[in-house]
C-alpha cells in the first residue's frame, strides 16, 4: 500500500468538510468493515481489518472514529487526521454518540455526497 503524507489526508478532510457544509448536512457518517473500507481509508488512512468502524464528522471540533477493541490501537496509529478515537462498548452506543455531538441528539438522513479527489 502506498504511503501518503498527512497533508494529503488533511486536504481530503477539508474538501469533504466544505462539501458537507455546502450541502447543509449537520453530520457525515462513514461506515467501514473488512469488505467496505475504501471510503474510510481514503479519508483517514485507517483500514479496519478485524471489525466495523464508524466515522462521524460534524459540528464538533474534532471528528470521531468509533472502533472495537481489536482495532483500537491500530486506529490510534493509522488515522492521519486529528480525530477522537472512541472505543465501542456493547450497550447504549447511541447515548455516547449523542453526548459527543451535542445535547440535541442525532437526526440521520441517509444520502450520498460525491467528492472527487
Amino acid at each position: 500500500m502506498p504511503t501518503l503524507s498527512p497533508e494529503v489526508y488533511q486536504a481530503r478532510y477539508r474538501k469533504l468538510e466544505s462539501v458537507r457544509k455546502q450541502q447543509g448536512y449537520d453530520c457525515l457518517f462513514i461506515y467501514a468493515d473488512r469488505e467496505h473500507y475504501a471510503n474510510l481509508c481514503w479519508l483517514t488512512g485507517f483500514d479496519p481489518r478485524f471489525e466495523e468502524a464508524l466515522w462521524i464528522q460534524g459540528p464538533s471540533d474534532k471528528p470521531v472514529l468509533i472502533v472495537g477493541n481489536e482495532c483500537y490501537d491500530m486506529a490510534r496509529t493509522q488515522v492521519q487526521l486529528d480525530a477522537e478515537i472512541w472505543l465501542y462498548h456493547p450497550g447504549p452506543v447511541g447515548t455516547a454518540v449523542r453526548t459527543g455531538l451535542g445535547a440535541a441528539g442525532l437526526m440521520i438522513e441517509v444520502d450520498a455526497i460525491a467528492v472527487v479527489d
